[in-house]
Formats: structure tokens, C-alpha cells, sequence
């Protein structure tokens, strides 16, 4: 433990004569993990990465599956906080991801949020937090943080709109209310937000960002998983991936169609329909069949494999009314420089430029279009553009430093 405190004391001086911000961050969010996997915290992770030498403690509260742990030394001035992902100790015990996601709903989201504010108020309290950020939304029960005021003001991520069901405006608003500042991933949100009746000076725009200096393209990666699968090297491959935060069963139906349409006009494609493990389900393998195939990836390093050897990534979001983020994913395939096609949805013009870096369609017919477009054209401007736009818009170092900008505004008034 001495040992400890002192790399501890000698990182804030080197940090301090570094001109770091004196600034501690409690981050509150579920499944932060210590490793990249299969999810949109990915983000988080590359952005703490970013933050660690810019400011001066980072603090994170998490419901993970590995809540056996408690609290974690991540790194000299990086510590994790591991809480149970259910909502009552009698039914405490380590959950796989299938039975962890049965924790992912409205009611045993609010009854873990319980935990979590308590817990909040006790690292905020211990530590002397400066701000608070959550990075996920438990729902209409954080309208009583209210009633329970965190003495660091505190900001939340409003990742996604998709009105799925009835009420669904008033549990955001009364999800949202509570917090100082809100942070929109798109201004497609931001707007309709202020449609809802937020004070527009309330809300502020940052969008996701990738680590681009970590991820390119790599050749050997491309040809080694093309012969691992069985792909002839010189077919094209289009890439799906489900289920993305804002993809659901009926746009991979979609996709299903596009593929079938495409393979009927061409027979030098093979499409992929890469599932994560915990959304796999054998009755999908029935639509597979020479150039389709059904396959689950254990590991991100599995979906980097994929997206290294495609050529084309296709995503639509049907959601009536639906606003992305834009997907994660999105940022990632096209940094690796790899052009993106979805539907007219709402956010995808912020990340994707059409007939630029990628497609938007308005139909069907228009996506096989451009497709095609896209396998049959040995052009591959559109994916440098891919590449090149999330390199100078999406960055993570870009981000991070908005997040910070945003952070000491609030904390220094």
C-alpha cells in the first residue's frame, strides 16, 4: 500500500508540473470494463485513456457481472467501483452476459439505481468529487436525484432517441431533468430535446469518437480472416453487425432482403451476418446459404477480424422516428476505412457524407443500388473519405478535450 501511495504522489507531481487539470471525475455507467469488448463502452474506455494524464483523479462506479471485486486500483489515479448488476443482495451471484442482460430493463434498472445513487453519494462524498457524469440512463427514477441533490454538479449522455413505446418522451424528460448540462450525441438530438422543453442552453453537443491512432487497416489481418472463412480473395465482402444499441430484428430481416436482392444480380459477394454472442440464435442460421453467412463473434478481436476483411458495412435503422447516435460501430468500421450504408434515419448525416464516405438511402432498391456501386467499383476513394473523416471529426483526443472544456466550465462557474 506505501508502495502504492507514493507512484501515486510522484504521478500528481509529474501530472501537476505537466499542467494538468485539477479536476476529479466520478464516471457512472454499467458493464465498464478494464478491456475492449463487444459494446459501446469502448468509448468510455478510450476516453478515460485520453483523460488519465489531463486531469487530476478519474473514479468510476459500474454495475458489472464481476461485482465480486468491489473497489479497484485501474491505475495510479484511475479507480473502478464495481457494484452488483441486480437489484437485491439474495440474488447476488456471477451472471453470464445472457443473464445479465435480464438486468437491462426499466424496473431492474430503477430499482439498481437505488444502489447506485447511495454509492454516489458516498465516493463524491469521500473523495471530494469534483463532477459527476453518468454515462447511461436508469430511467424516470433519476428524476429523484432532485429531491437527493449530489453536492459536484452533475452532466448525463443522451446517446439515442427511439420512441418505442408509449410514454417514452415523458420517462426521457423525467430521466433528464435533474442533471446541470445534457450531452447530445448528434444535433439531430439536441433539437428535438429543445422540441421537448429543455432550455437549450442546457444541452451540449459531443459526439462519439475513436482512437484512430489505434485503429488501420491491416492487410495481413484482411487475408488471414478471408482464408479462416473460407472467402476467395478477391470477392467483396458486406459486413453486418447486430444487434447494435439502435439495430433490432427487423433490420436485420432488412438485410436479409437487400443480400438476396444483390445475389441475385451478382455472384462475386458474400455477405456477413456477424451476431454478438449474447444475441445469437440458432433458428437465424435458416437464412444462410452459398454467399450468406451466419456466424457469432466471442471476442471483439473476432469483429475486428470481420471488419478488417470487408469492404462494405451495411446498417439500416428502421425505428419509426428513430435518432442514432450515430452507432458507435459506425465510427469504427469507417476508421478502418470501410464505407457505411443505412437508410434515411435521423443522425446518420452527421457522421456519414452521401456519395462521400458512405451512403444514406431512401428505399430498398436504392440500398442495392449502392451497394453494388460500391463492390463493383475498384475506385476506393470513398473509403479513404471514410477513413479520413473520422480522423478529423471523431477522434478521440477531439472529444476528450470538449469533455473537458464542458467539465471545467461547470466546476470553475
Amino acid at each position: 500500500m506505501k508502495t502504492f501511495i507514493c507512484l501515486r504522489n510522484s504521478l500528481m507531481n509529474t501530472l501537476n508540473c505537466l499542467g494538468v487539470i485539477k479536476l476529479k471525475l466520478l464516471m457512472v455507467g454499467s458493464r465498464f470494463l478494464l478491456k475492449r469488448h463487444e459494446g459501446d463502452k469502448n468509448f468510455w474506455l478510450e476516453l478515460v485513456e485520453e483523460l488519465k494524464s489531463k486531469i487530476e483523479e478519474i473514479h468510476i462506479l459500474s454495475l458489472n457481472s464481476d461485482y465480486s471485486k468491489g473497489k479497484q486500483f485501474y491505475e495510479p489515479n484511475i479507480w473502478l467501483y464495481n457494484l452488483s448488476p441486480t437489484p437485491f443482495p439474495i440474488f447476488e451471484r456471477r451472471f453470464s452476459d445472457i443473464k445479465l442482460a435480464s438486468t437491462n430493463n426499466y424496473i431492474s434498472k430503477s430499482l439498481s439505481f437505488i444502489k447506485i445513487l447511495k454509492e454516489v453519494r458516498k465516493i463524491s462524498y469521500n473523495n471530494d468529487i469534483d463532477i459527476v457524469h453518468f454515462i447511461d440512463n436508469y430511467g424516470p427514477i433519476m428524476s429523484f436525484m432532485k429531491l437527493v441533490p449530489l453536492k459536484a454538479p452533475s452532466t448525463v449522455s443522451a446517446i439515442s432517441y427511439h420512441p418505442r413505446y408509449f410514454g417514452y418522451d415523458l420517462f426521457l424528460k423525467l430521466s433528464l431533468s435533474p442533471f446541470k448540462t445534457i450531452v447530445a450525441s448528434s444535433s439531430s438530438f439536441m433539437h428535438k430535446l429543445v422540441e421537448l422543453g429543455f432550455d437549450k442552453n442546457k444541452i451540449k453537443k459531443i459526439c462519439w469518437g475513436v482512437n484512430t491512432l489505434k485503429i488501420k487497416p491491416k492487410l495481413e489481418l484482411r487475408e488471414d480472416t478471408r482464408e479462416q472463412m473460407n472467402i476467395n480473395p478477391e470477392s467483396k465482402i458486406v459486413l453486418w453487425s447486430g444487434f447494435l444499441q439502435q439495430t433490432s430484428l427487423q433490420d436485420f430481416f432488412y438485410s436479409i432482403d437487400v443480400a438476396n436482392e444483390i445475389l441475385k444480380l451478382t455472384d462475386e459477394c458474400t455477405f456477413i451476418f456477424c451476431f454478438k454472442h449474447v444475441h445469437f440464435r440458432k433458428e437465424y442460421l435458416k437464412y444462410q446459404s452459398e454467399n450468406i453467412k451466419i456466424i457469432s463473434t466471442g471476442t471483439n478481436e473476432d469483429f475486428i477480424g470481420l471488419v478488417n476483411a470487408s469492404d462494405v458495412f451495411i446498417c439500416p435503422v428502421l425505428v419509426k422516428d428513430s435518432i442514432v447516435a450515430p452507432p458507435l460501430t459506425w465510427l469504427e468500421v469507417m476508421a478502418y476505412g470501410i464505407p457505411v450504408v443505412t437508410n434515411d434515419v435521423k443522425g446518420a448525416e452527421e457522421v456519414i457524407q452521401n456519395g462521400i464516405n458512405g451512403y444514406i438511402t431512401k428505399s430498398k432498391e436504392e440500398m442495392v443500388k449502392r451497394i453494388l456501386e460500391i463492390i463493383t467499383n475498384e475506385d476506393r476513394r470513398l473509403h479513404k473519405h471514410a477513413r479520413d473523416s473520422i480522423s478529423h471529426n471523431h477522434d478521440i483526443k477531439i472529444i476528450a478535450n470538449e469533455y473537458l472544456h464542458l467539465w471545467n466550465e461547470l466546476v470553475r462557474g
